[in-house]
């Protein structure tokens, strides 16, 4: 009996190897909410930073948002849409993570002009 229990476990991770590479889940509106949490309160970016990285976004402007969020606080800053976007145009990246249409829907609290 162990014999066709290991005959069938090798064939099922045989199997693994030939199943064609998956895109990973993705959810817009989750990764927004992340980051308006994490504006809303920079301690909600302790609970998630030992496993959460900016590559696991889906959307690059999260991405590069994330990772901005993630200098400021763990340089002792505030992470608010007034400190990000004087961080991106600091970097000439504001246009690039395309603050205005992306970013003002990430915390509907907050309205500034991104201009």
């Amino acid at each position: 009996m162990e014999a066709q229990s290991s005959t069938h476990l090798s064939a099922v991770s045989g199997a693994d190897s030939a199943l064609p590479e998956r895109m990973p889940p993705s959810n817009l509106e989750a990764e927004q909410a992340l980051l308006a949490a994490v504006l809303a309160n920079n301690h909600a970016y302790e609970k998630v930073a030992s496993f959460l990285q900016p590559d696991h976004f889906t959307d690059p402007a999260h991405s590069r948002l994330f990772e901005a969020c993630r200098t400021l606080i763990e340089r002792g800053q505030l992470a608010t849409a007034i400190t990000l976007k004087n961080h991106f145009e600091q970097d000439g990246a504001l246009a690039e993570v395309g603050a205005r249409s992306t970013w003002p829907n990430c915390n509907p609290r907050t309205s500034i002009s991104w201009t």
